[in-house]
């Protein structure tokens, strides 16, 4: 079944609607108004008569006319009312916000409602879940959305708060979402249906995934290896530890998986496998970087001696090489700085003028010609001075996107309780992504993320 009317219905249902936004359920119909949807709204519950001047329909079977997508907010007990007479509207999609269902013992319930829809044209989203996430059609679960424009990456999650999460901190990190599925127990439409249809949607380069459990292994894997074929596709394995799993099966009701397994699923089909929510940010922020390593010979720029050889260790331990540099470039280096608690090998140790954010600019530039290396990790270095100075924006930004190389900036503070110091730590890491590039908190951070992107 095609999932167009899905993410770009022409009129939505939202049954259990209501005026009071705090009443406990997510306020789908203000987030979905807010969010500017341009077809039909029909709010639906008996208990109230209008919604802020818009009539609300005491049933589904009273909207007068055809519905694209209706979200269910009902206990449970409703549902197969519900979902019977959405059936019989024949409107294509139903999502069910509502739990209580397999993840909380109810899996008879489940299998009623299979049941019920099976023959026609009707399919479920969830339960138990938050439902689709659409930038360019104004469908949303959310209203913590920051961004101007849709994006190219694509998020499919179990869990509907890591969902929100991943849009919330994708806007902070400069990540522009174009759209998003929490799909929760996913009793029929499932994530390799999810996946198939983003792997011919020409809008999306990089889809993240959360996922708990596989419902159909041989179907996952082969949607799984033909999107990978055209998109990058980054998962975050959750419930790959025993008590991990059993948290997995009162959140989704998902099935104990081996934990070895899985891993070799990603690398057969070339998934990249992210081990934690933050790295899966971090993958994603890298590979949507406009500029790719084509290898993996580091350039190093940092100011301390210990903070380099740290630094080198952790590249050595991911895979990575730190080649020496041309002797042009240390020429060059030497005339910026000087001969004093520097280091002009790679990795590049500036000693005190390491601490000046523009002479770090200088050096990178610097390298950025040089032909021993693939890629740059500077790391910027906030705390130093009483009052940190802040780089001009606009000549930083233009310096920035002339970078042939790609760019990986850490940025360490020593104060995280000095304002000024956090202000500047704030400033500086929207200044880089405004560039494109990728930003980072340690160079662990960096080495982890590279030694699993592709190059080349």
């Amino acid at each position: 079944m095609d999932l167009n009317y899905l993410f770009y219905p022409r009129s939505i249902a939202i049954v259990g609607a209501s005026p009071n936004p705090g009443s406990g359920k997510l306020p789908f119909y203000q987030f979905i108004q807010a969010a500017g949807f341009k077809g039909k709204i029909y709010p639906v519950n008996p208990a109230y008569q209008e919604i802020d001047g818009i009539r609300v329909y005491p049933s589904l079977a009273d909207i007068p006319e055809p519905v694209d997508y209706a979200i269910i907010s009902v206990p449970a007990h409703a549902a197969l009312e519900n979902l019977e007479i959405a059936a019989g509207m024949g409107i294509p999609f139903v999502h069910f916000f509502t739990s209580g269902f397999s993840e909380a013992g109810n899996s008879t319930l489940e299998a009623e409602m299979l049941n019920l829809v099976k023959g026609r044209r009707t399919r479920i989203v969830g339960p138990n879940c938050f439902g689709v996430f659409c930038w360019e059609s104004g469908l949303t679960f959310s209203y913590r959305i920051n961004q101007s424009e849709p994006g190219s990456v694509a998020f499919l999650g179990q869990s509907g708060s890591l969902t929100d999460l991943f849009l919330a901190v994708a806007g902070a990190r400069g990540i522009a979402v174009n759209k998003a599925v929490s799909y929760g127990n996913q009793i029929d439409l499932r994530v390799e249906e999810y996946l198939s249809y983003l792997a011919e949607d020409n809008q999306i380069d990089t889809i993240a995934v959360y996922i708990e459990d596989i419902k159909d292994g041989a179907a996952f894997f082969n949607a799984l290896k033909q999107t990978a074929q055209k998109k990058r596709v980054i998962i975050l394995k959750g419930g790959h530890t025993e008590m991990g799993a059993q948290a997995a099966q009162s959140h989704t009701g998902a099935m104990m998986q081996s934990g070895e397994l899985f891993p070799a699923v990603l690398s057969q089909t070339g998934c990249i496998a992210a081990r934690t929510f933050e790295e899966l940010l971090d993958l994603v922020m890298t590979v949507t970087a406009p500029r790719k390593p084509i290898g993996k010979r580091v350039g190093y720029i940092g100011g301390g001696g210990g903070i380099s050889v740290i630094a080198a260790d952790t590249c050595s331990e991911a895979g990575l090489t730190m080649p020496s540099l041309e002797s042009q470039t240390v020429r060059n280096i030497r005339e910026k700085t000087a001969d004093v608690n520097t280091s002009f090998c790679n990795p590049v140790d500036l000693g005190s003028f390491g601490y000046n954010h523009s002479i770090m600019l200088d050096i990178l530039e610097i390298m950025d010609e040089d032909n021993n290396l693939d890629l740059l990790i500077p790391q910027f270095i906030i705390g130093i001075f009483p009052k940190e100075p802040i780089l001009d924006m606009e000549l930083t930004l233009h310096r920035l996107k002339r970078f042939q190389k790609p760019v990986y900036a850490i940025i360490s503070t020593f104060s995280e309780h000095h304002p000024d110091h956090m202000a500047a730590k704030s400033e500086m890491f929207h200044l880089f992504r405004m560039a494109g590039l990728p930003v980072f908190n340690n160079i662990q951070e960096v080495a982890r993320v590279l030694s699993r992107v592709p190059v080349g």
